[in-house]
């Protein structure tokens, strides 16, 4: 009788003991009884804290000069500059005459205006510009079938004459140019011989740059 006894009072235990183990832990953090949720803070986590009304604010501000120190900084800086002028030379080249309704060009010209552009070889982009010009007598026959009109054989001398002078002094073709007037200005009254014969001509122009250096900022 003891024996059965002793024996249930072991099963009873040891059925309580496997009850005991099989029941899901309880997580000992307190819950909110209002609301059911779990009140993590008494972990001590992390969590938003919010300032009181009474609490002084401390703003974060840079010290005294950092703003400026890291700040985007301006050196100015002075630099030489090129200043340019065109001066244009006023009768250095002597016109040349031509004979009536011809473009041809006396060869003594050339020497003269060879000696003056072999003076200016320390100027700055030295350039040419032939004008052309004719006397009042109108053009006719074959002549006005070759030129037109006067500005036509203006434009001939002048034309020629630019490109004779490129080819026997060796300049580049934008330093020539060219253009003809016909018998607009005159330098001489076309009532005489000698007057209609200063006025057909070919005028030349000299011009360069005058370079020099300015500091600027």
């Amino acid at each position: 009788m003891l024996k059965k006894a002793f024996v249930l009072a072991s099963a009873v235990l040891l059925s309580g003991h496997v009850f005991a183990s099989t029941q899901p832990e309880q997580d000992e953090t307190p819950l909110n009884g209002e609301t059911g949720v779990r009140d993590i803070s008494t972990y001590g986590a992390t969590v938003e804290q919010y300032l009181t009304t009474d609490e002084a604010f401390q703003p974060w501000v840079l010290e005294d000069g950092r703003d400026q120190e890291a700040g985007d900084q301006f050196e100015t800086r002075q630099v030489l500059e090129e200043d340019v002028k065109t001066i244009k030379l006023h009768d250095i080249v002597p016109s040349i005459h031509f004979e009536s309704g011809e473009a041809d060009i006396p060869d003594e010209y050339i020497d003269r205006l060879r000696v003056v552009l072999e003076s200016m070889r320390d100027r700055h982009n030295v350039r040419l510009h032939f004008v052309g010009h004719t006397d009042n007598v109108p053009l006719s026959g074959a002549l006005q079938e070759r030129h037109g009109d006067n500005v036509g054989l203006s434009r001939e001398r002048a034309g020629t004459t630019a490109e004779y002078f490129q080819l026997a002094l060796g300049l580049p073709p934008e330093a020539i140019s060219y253009e003809g007037m016909g018998e607009a200005q005159p330098v001489a009254s076309n009532a005489t011989a000698a007057g209609r014969a200063q006025n057909r001509r070919v005028d030349v122009e000299v011009w360069y740059d005058e370079i020099t250096e300015k500091t600027v900022d």
